[in-house]
């Protein structure tokens, strides 16, 4: 069981929650009957992911790969942050899996490859996000996400909102998968199998 609670914005990495974070030529892997993630922001500012693969923005070093593997009958993931509730001009990040790339380079003339890739094996996969710009899996310029693979008989992804933030607190916007990309030739992808995949409205834990 892994989990990461920031209690006041002097604490984690850039003021954000993290469960498992891999960045910049890592590997990151995960292997255990039950693995369970928990990520809480309770601060001021900051994002809160449960499983986090990252290029490594703040690296200037081309060709950047970051990759998180999960080998596991059972994965549970939760991610949850209470900030910037009721703002929607400033979101703030909360996803149970995100994978960031960015293959465009640092500028025009570096065509370089920077990818972060996860990957989640498991019979039963459940993901869940609450915050105010909420989502079950995020994979944004250039990354990549794998859910399931033949093994896999059920994959769950919902919106939750904890009982210590009351009734009033949901996700302002839940979007179960999101992929996005700077321009047509950048690849950021989403595999699930579509079979076993069910995504659910935001309710109370």
């Amino acid at each position: 069981e892994i989990s990461a609670c920031l209690v006041g914005s002097e604490m984690c990495i850039r003021d954000s929650a993290y469960g498992v974070h891999t960045s910049t030529n890592a590997i990151t892997e995960i292997e255990a009957r039950e693995v369970k993630v928990n990520a809480k922001n309770l601060g001021t500012k900051g994002s809160a992911v449960g499983l986090y693969a990252s290029d490594g923005t703040y690296n200037k070093e081309l060709n950047r790969q970051s990759t998180i593997n999960v080998n596991a009958d059972t994965l549970l993931v939760n991610a949850t942050s209470n900030v910037g509730v009721g703002n929607t001009k400033n979101p703030v990040l909360v996803a149970a899996v995100a994978a960031y790339g960015d293959d465009i380079g640092e500028d025009d003339t570096q065509k370089s490859s920077h990818t972060a890739t996860v990957n989640l094996s498991a019979k039963n996969i459940q993901l869940s996000a609450s915050g105010q710009d909420a989502y079950g899996v995020s994979s944004v310029y250039g990354g990549k996400v794998t859910l399931g693979n033949e093994e896999t008989k059920e994959i769950v992804i919902s919106s939750v909102a904890p009982k210590e933030f009351g009734e009033q607190f949901a996700s302002t916007k839940f979007t179960g998968l999101g992929a996005y990309a700077r321009d047509a030739n950048q690849k950021t992808t989403i595999v699930a199998p579509v079979s076993y995949t069910h995504l659910t409205l935001p309710t109370i834990a």
